[in-house]
């Protein structure tokens, strides 16, 4: 008798219908259900969109390629989200902001040296433990 170890939540399997066939509706109904095919066609509709839109908010070309993936990581990740009250570029163009904002932030919290932090602190001067008792 083997064992298997399986998963107490499994992930839902992919499935793959082919990314060219699909429209963007279908594509995007299709990817919310786990369809890895779909999830291909939106990235293949709006990489480019994506990835102009992080260079142009960190302008430089390696960062901006990798807040694209983290963008459809977050997508990915998020699709499910996704309840049409909006236009999918418009949710899309969100999910992406938001990512780029999120990198920044952290960004900007690790470039703040200590040193500087502890500028800012007045000193408190000591008492001195044998002081002269002043005069009346």
């Amino acid at each position: 008798m083997s064992l298997e170890c399986v998963p107490s939540n499994p992930s839902p399997q992919l499935t793959h219908s082919e990314p060219d066939d699909l429209t963007e509706t279908d594509a995007i109904r299709l990817a919310q259900e786990g369809d890895a095919g779909a999830f291909e066609r939106i990235f293949r509709l709006y990489s480019r969109r994506v990835y102009s839109l992080c260079l142009r908010m960190v302008r430089n070309q390696s960062e901006a390629e990798d807040l694209t993936q983290e963008a459809f990581l977050q997508l990915f990740r998020k699709i499910h989200t996704f309840r049409g009250e909006s236009t999918f570029s418009t949710w899309l163009h969100r999910v992406s902001v938001n990512v780029v904002l999120m990198r920044l932030r952290k960004k900007n919290l690790v470039e703040i040296p200590l040193e500087n932090a502890q500028e800012g602190r007045t000193k408190i001067p000591s008492e001195r433990k044998s002081a002269p008792p002043t005069p009346c």
